[in-house]
C-alpha cells in the first residue's frame, strides 16, 4: 500500500522517488530537489483538511490534468486573491492546488489588499476562466 501511494504522487504529480525504505519512508523530489517525506504509519487516518497547498501558474490546465487522471477533483472555488481546488490521494488524503494573485504598486507587491483585491476581482476572474 506504501509503494502504491509512493506511485500515486510520481505518476499525477510529477515528482521522483529519492530515498526510500518502504518499510518506514519515501522521500519525494521535484527537479532532484528535495519537496516532502511520505512516512508509513500503522494508524493511517486520512487528512480532512489540506494542510499545504501545490502553487500551480495554470490552475485551470492543473484541473484538467488531475481529471484527465481519473484523480477525485473538486470543482475550481475562487476568491479575489486566490482559486484553486481540493482533490484526494490515492490513500483518501486532501490535498489543495492555489494560483495566487499578486500586484504590484510602485514596485513593491501587494498581496490581497481589499482595495487592489476589489477594484480587480472580475478581471482576474475573467483572465483566469476566460469565459466571465
Amino acid at each position: 500500500m506504501f509503494e502504491l501511494a509512493s506511485e500515486w504522487y510520481c505518476e499525477n504529480l510529477g515528482f521522483a522517488m529519492g530515498d526510500y525504505d518502504f518499510n518506514d519512508f519515501v522521500e519525494l523530489k521535484v527537479d532532484e530537489q528535495y519537496v516532502m517525506h511520505l512516512f508509513k504509519t500503522e494508524e493511517f487516518k486520512p487528512m480532512e483538511k489540506a494542510n499545504f497547498v501545490f502553487k500551480a501558474e495554470d490552475i485551470v490546465k492543473a484541473h484538467k490534468q488531475l481529471i484527465e487522471k481519473h484523480v477525485d477533483v473538486e470543482p475550481i472555488f475562487h476568491h479575489e486573491d486566490h482559486a484553486g481546488f481540493n482533490f484526494k490521494d490515492s490513500d483518501g488524503n486532501i490535498l489543495m492546488i492555489c494560483k495566487y494573485f499578486y500586484y504590484y504598486v510602485n514596485g513593491f507587491p501587494l498581496f490581497g489588499t481589499k482595495l487592489v483585491r476589489y477594484k480587480h476581482y472580475k478581471r482576474i476572474k475573467k483572465l483566469i476562466y476566460n469565459k466571465f
